[in-house]
Order: C-alpha cells, then structure tokens, then sequence
C-alpha cells in the first residue's frame, strides 16, 4: 500500500515550527520598530530644546537670572520660569514636552541652559532621562 499524503503529526510538528518561527520574526521586528520610534522621538526632542535654548538665549540678553537658577527676569519685564513641569516665556510654553529640571547659569558672559526630559518610552524597558546642554553661541554640548 502506497503512502499519498503526510499523517497528522507531520502536519501538526510543522504547523508549530512556523507558528515559533513566525512569532521569533514578529518579536525582532517590533524590537526594531520600537527602537527606530525611540530613535525618532529623541531626535524631536533634541531639536525642540535646541530652539527653546535660542528663543532664550535671543530673550535672555541683558536679563537677571533668579537666584534659584530656575528662571529668568528678563530685560524687557517679561519673565522666563520652570514651574509645573513646563518653561514658560512670557506666559507661553517652549517645549510640549514635560521637562524634568531646568537651569539657566551665566558664566564667562556666556548663558548656558539645561533641559532635562524624560525620554520616551515606546516599547519594553527603563525609564531614561535626556539631558540636553546648551551655551549661547556654542551650540549644543556633548554630554
């Protein structure tokens, strides 16, 4: 008697081998897409806060810094202030992003800025935080 066909275990053994390789497959493509999203949206941020820190630095000439290094007094009568979480320049928000800390310090006649943000979070693992660090006329420093 002639075989025509497989049995049910041959059938069932490799139904279970595609299903494991095909979820191994959708595990490493979500790992990617999440780590690319990740990428993407600290890229935004980075970029956010470089323009925030020259909207300040263009506002913040000839301005007093407050002694708690979380705002600013500016030389027109507006005010730059950190306060719930947000940097507010003459009553508006810089950033839509909650920032975690911020500090403005005037050094070598220079003003420098500090955003911290925390960073976003797509996919599996830790909470980090982003630290951004800008001098006028220097650009961004590396950290």
């Amino acid at each position: 008697m002639r075989r025509r066909g497989f049995s049910l275990i041959e059938v069932a053994i490799v139904l279970i081998l595609v299903g494991l390789m095909g979820t191994a497959i959708t595990q490493s493509y979500r790992s990617c897409n999440a780590f690319f999203v990740s990428a993407s949206l600290q890229a935004q941020r980075r970029l956010d806060t470089s323009r925030a820190a020259l909207r300040i630095f263009t506002a913040g000439q000839g301005g007093t810094i407050l002694a708690d290094q979380s705002g600013m007094d500016l030389a027109d009568g507006g005010q730059l202030r950190w306060r719930d979480g947000k940097v507010w320049l003459r009553g508006h928000s810089l950033l839509s992003q909650p920032v975690r800390d911020f500090t403005l310090i005037r050094r070598d006649g220079r003003l420098h800025v500090t955003f911290v943000l925390e960073a976003p979070r797509v996919y599996h693992g830790l909470n980090r935080t982003l630290r951004y660090q800008y001098s006028q006329g220097m650009g961004r420093k590396p950290l």
